[in-house]
C-alpha cells in the first residue's frame, strides 16, 4: 500500500507528505475519508498535534455528532487529548465532558478515560 510506502515501521513523515499531496490535488476524492483518516494516524505517530486538532476540528464540522456512540467518545478522548498537547486544556476539558454527556451513565472504558483526564490523571 502507498500509505505505508513498504517501510516496516512505516516512514510516517513520507505518509503525511504523500497524503497532504493527494488531499490538495484531488480535495474531492472518493478517497478522502480514508485518507483523512491515515493522516490523523500519522500525525498521531509524529506528535503533531496541531494537525491532528486541525483534522479533528474538520471531522467534527463534518460530522458533529456520529451516530454510533463509540465512534463519538473515542474521537472526542482523541481530539481532547490533542488540544490538551496543543495548550488548549480548557476545550480539552469540554470534549472529556461531552464524553459524560454521550456515555449516560453506562461507564463505558471511553467515560472511565474521560473521567481521569478531568481529575488530572492524564
Amino acid at each position: 500500500n502507498l500509505y505505508m510506502l513498504g517501510e516496516d515501521p512505516p516512514d510516517f513523515q513520507s505518509v503525511i507528505d504523500v497524503l497532504e499531496h493527494l488531499l490538495k490535488q484531488y480535495p474531492d476524492t472518493p478517497l478522502l475519508p480514508d485518507a483523512k483518516n491515515r493522516l490523523l494516524i500519522a500525525c498521531q505517530q509524529t506528535n503533531q498535534m496541531d494537525k491532528v486538532v486541525a483534522i479533528y476540528e474538520e471531522l467534527f464540522t463534518r460530522d458533529p455528532e456520529p451516530a454510533d456512540d463509540k465512534t463519538f467518545m473515542v474521537r472526542a478522548l482523541e481530539f481532547g487529548d490533542a488540544l490538551s498537547a496543543v495548550g488548549r486544556a480548557a476545550e480539552a476539558q469540554e470534549w472529556y465532558q461531552k464524553v459524560l454527556v454521550r456515555d449516560d451513565g453506562k461507564d463505558s472504558l471511553e467515560a472511565r478515560v474521560a473521567r481521569e483526564r478531568l481529575t488530572g490523571g492524564n
